[in-house]
């Protein structure tokens, strides 16, 4: 999926935080299993066309299940000796790869909102450039600034050999 450069490795393989799948999967579970609280109104319909309504219905929900859980498995950062890679999956055949140079990166901060991001350690990694795109967002990782850490030592360890 990645060519990695002539002595590059990868430091750091990270995937989104695991609450905002599960919460998007809640959504649509309750979603999908509404036919079955519609039950009792099957009089209205034959049997038949009931159950006919009901699979068909749940079909499509596991087929959106089964988007958001691609869509999350797919979205992946990769911090290597030399770059920073996102890579992340828009829909089920869009994908949008951005990488920056370790050498471009003037600014790593960090923004961890809200209750349930502080408790579970999540946030959002906002990476400054001197290139066109001049912020480069990473949504809902987990230990943000485990990460910010890693990305600026890294920063620092390059541009040190370079200089040497």
């Amino acid at each position: 999926m990645i060519k990695l450069l002539a002595g590059e490795t990868v430091v750091l393989e990270l995937r989104r935080h695991w609450l905002p799948i599960t919460l998007e999967s809640l959504v649509i579970l309750v979603a999908g299993f509404l036919p079955l609280a519609l039950f009792f109104v099957q009089n209205l319909l034959s049997p038949n066309l009931f159950l006919f309504f009901a699979v068909a219905w749940l079909q499509i929900f596991w087929l959106a299940f089964f988007v958001v859980w691609t869509n999350y498995y797919l979205d992946i950062l990769v911090i290597t000796n030399k770059r920073v890679i996102d890579i992340e999956q828009i829909t089920l055949f869009n994908r949008d790869v951005a990488q920056l140079k370790l050498e471009n990166i003037q600014d790593v901060r960090v923004q961890v909102e809200g209750f349930w991001s502080s408790i579970l350690n999540f946030g959002d990694l906002y990476v400054q450039t001197a290139g066109e795109s001049r912020e480069f967002v990473i949504k809902s990782i987990p230990k943000p600034l485990v990460v910010q850490e890693l990305i600026l030592k890294q920063g620092v360890w390059y541009n040190r050999r370079q200089w040497t």
